[in-house]
């Protein structure tokens, strides 16, 4: 018999529901199972997406204050977000 990863076992076993009345909480496991003896699952957060926000060059110019500041680059960005 061949062992799989835990995970794995945990993921054979998630099967969506065909609609959330036919759901029995089991009080010792603390989940939400299915009829045919599955548990029932969904996802709780939108996976994530990279956005890059592009390097740009900032102007040369007087502050506030009177100091004068050079022209500035500044690198681009990679950040990631919840899937919109």
């Amino acid at each position: 018999m061949q062992q799989l990863p835990l995970i794995a076992l945990h993921l054979q076993r998630m099967r969506p529901a065909a609609h959330p009345d036919d759901f029995e909480f089991d009080d010792v496991l603390q989940v939400n199972i299915v009829p045919d003896g599955g548990l029932a699952c969904s996802r709780a957060t939108k996976p994530y997406t990279s956005a890059t926000t592009p390097g740009h060059t900032i102007k040369p110019g007087y502050t506030p204050g009177g100091k004068y500041k050079t022209s500035k680059y500044v690198p681009s960005k990679m950040d990631k977000r919840a899937g919109k």
